[in-house]
Formats: structure tokens, sequence, C-alpha cells
């Protein structure tokens, strides 16, 4: 499986985090829609998208829990990494099917975890 053609949503409130993801996704094909720096932002931009193939989230952007972006994508069945600075056992026990890498990270970490999911075939 790849990732070219593949739109990837990007959330990340740290700039260069946001920009070493970006590039790194470009580089495997990917699409970047983003990146969204709050829950606000990422919503708008989910929201304004007809198509989202996966995304890639920091769960705290800026102080604010990410969950409610999570959830909404969730719900679209939108396979999705988690970008932590947390033990994966402080996320919420609903979230333990998703992957998630810790910070700070090797780039082809998130690379293989969105690899890893199944992609919708929208």
């Amino acid at each position: 499986m790849s990732l070219a053609g593949r739109r990837i949503l990007v959330v990340e409130d740290n700039f260069d985090v946001a920009y070493l993801i970006r590039t790194a996704l470009e580089e495997h094909g990917a699409e970047i829609i983003g990146p969204a720096a709050t829950v606000s932002g990422a919503l708008a931009l989910i929201a304004g998208t007809a198509q989202i193939d996966g995304a890639t989230i920091d769960i705290n952007l800026g102080g604010e829990m990410a969950y409610a972006v999570i959830d909404v994508l969730r719900a679209q069945t939108v396979p999705i990494v988690i970008i932590t600075g947390y033990d994966a056992k402080s996320l919420r026990p609903d979230y333990a099917d998703m992957p998630s890498v810790r910070k700070p990270f090797r780039v082809e970490r998130v690379i293989d975890s969105l690899l890893g999911r199944t992609w919708n075939s929208e």
C-alpha cells in the first residue's frame, strides 16, 4: 500500500513538527490537507474537504485536547495516527485501538502507522 494520491489531514500546533510531517508525507506521494494548529481549524478543514483518506493528529493542541477532531474522523472511518507527548496509557480508553506515535518520534514511524491502517475505499 502506498500514500500516493491519498489526502492526509495534518493536525499539529508545532510549526517545525508540522513541516516535518508534511514534507515526509509529500515525499511519499500524499496530498496534504492543512496543517491545522487548532481544534477549530481542524474541524473547519474537515467540514470543507470532500475526501480525507487519513490523518495525523497531535492530541494536545496548545492545551486543548483534540478529542473532537478524532471523534469526527472516526465517525467517518478515516484512519488516524495519534501523535502525543503522553504515554499511550494516558489516552482515552476508547482510543486504545488506534495507532499512536510518541514524541519525540521518527517520521518513518508515522508513515508506517498510516500504511498499516485500512484506507477508505470511497
